[in-house]
């Protein structure tokens, strides 16, 4: 039993320096994270990337797509200079920009697609975050013979924010105090004893 106090001691004071290193790092500022905004032109049956980045848990994206037409938004798990590699490697001399080819990429690679979506006249609005660290390249593709014109808003955005920390550094200071209780009960207990008269033992 005595063993086990002093584990649970052990985890608990652990516990309470977790907790104030999140105290602390929840004091920290929160950075604007990057955004950017912008009505593009999208001629008709073509593709382009808008927004390439490194995203982890900790950092995701949120994307904003609005405009006329049945337009596509991928998310895909890859850097954008693989995709034209890719394209220049296997249709030398072609349009890049042709939607034919970006379909023919995605066939041959159809793991990369990390997020699919379609505009059904109401727009398209997410929050993307991948479960581990990946590179991220936005895409919109214009299927229909028509040129479109898109409000596009992409930011970054970051799931745990202060609030999140303190409300985790707060349950982790908890729990590590009620584990270094029974320890702290029993040493202060033995205290008293040593301290009673002898006859009083």
């Amino acid at each position: 039993m005595t063993r086990l106090v002093a584990v649970s001691f052990r985890i608990g004071t652990i516990l309470i320096s977790i907790s104030l290193a999140l105290f602390l790092v929840s004091l920290i500022p929160a950075s604007q994270g990057t955004q950017s905004s912008n009505t593009i032109s999208s001629p008709p049956h073509s593709w382009q990337s808008y927004y390439s980045i490194v995203l982890s848990p900790q950092l995701g994206l949120h994307v904003s797509a609005k405009g006329s037409g049945a337009f596509k938004v991928y998310v895909l798990e890859v850097a954008v200079n693989e995709i034209y590699d890719w394209i220049f490697q296997h249709y030398p001399g072609f349009d890049y920009s042709n939607i034919t080819l970006l379909d023919e990429f995605l066939n041959a690679r159809p793991t990369m697609i990390a997020r699919q979506d379609q505009n059904q006249n109401l727009g398209i609005e997410y929050d993307f975050i991948p479960a581990s660290v990946t590179n991220a390249t936005l895409v919109i593709a214009n299927p229909s013979i028509d040129s479109l014109t898109l409000n596009l808003e992409v930011r970054t955005i970051r799931p745990f924010g202060p609030s999140s920390i303190t409300l985790l550094s707060e349950v982790t200071f908890v729990i590590g105090v009620l584990l270094t209780l029974p320890w702290l009960r029993n040493r202060l207990g033995s205290r008293r004893h040593k301290k009673a008269p002898p006859g009083k033992q």
